[in-house]
């Protein structure tokens, strides 16, 4: 299945509610979120984009053949210890799961010319989302940290699993 990146616009607004209003999308990601936050979130990634924005480029996974939204990809430029970090993210919508989509689609991001000079990405996971973690073992990232008891999801404790990708 082929697909293009395209920056997210307004038009993808329902598109982006539908996923973050979804609990099988989110069981990995976080608690369900009012609607009139996951408006907040996507306006938030309207705005254009460069490497030194401190808002996420959110770009929407489209199937070329009709123009489907399949899933969201993106990066968010995070300091740690000083330095700038790309934080990588994905979310497939299910009806296009196990399609090679994120790990395909994360690999054409971090590929894209614009974030070239970039040295360092990193994935945060919750612990027992081994899809996400295989997407990203495939793309070259290496588990470099767990954080027990990290993250709560549905008052239950994961642990955070810190993936980095240095090039």
């Amino acid at each position: 299945m082929d697909f293009v990146l395209t920056k997210i616009t307004l038009a993808d607004w329902c598109f982006f509610k539908r996923l973050h209003m979804s609990n099988d999308v989110m069981r990995f990601i976080s608690d369900l979120m009012p609607e009139d936050k996951i408006k907040d979130s996507f306006d938030s990634r309207l705005p254009s984009w460069n490497i030194t924005s401190d808002h996420w480029l959110c770009l929407v996974i489209r199937n070329v053949d009709d123009n489907a939204s399949m899933g969201l990809t993106g990066l968010k430029m995070v300091s740690d210890g000083g330095r700038r970090v790309a934080e990588v993210g994905y979310i497939i919508s299910p009806e296009y799961t196990g399609r090679s989509l994120a790990t395909r689609s994360l690999a054409m991001l971090i590929s894209l010319p614009e974030l070239a000079p970039l040295s360092e990405f990193r994935a945060v996971v919750t612990g027992g989302n081994a899809a996400s973690e295989s997407v990203l073992k495939k793309n070259g990232f290496i588990l470099t940290k767990i954080i027990e008891n990290n993250y709560v999801i549905g008052n239950k404790s994961f642990a955070d699993h810190i993936y980095t990708l240095t090039r």
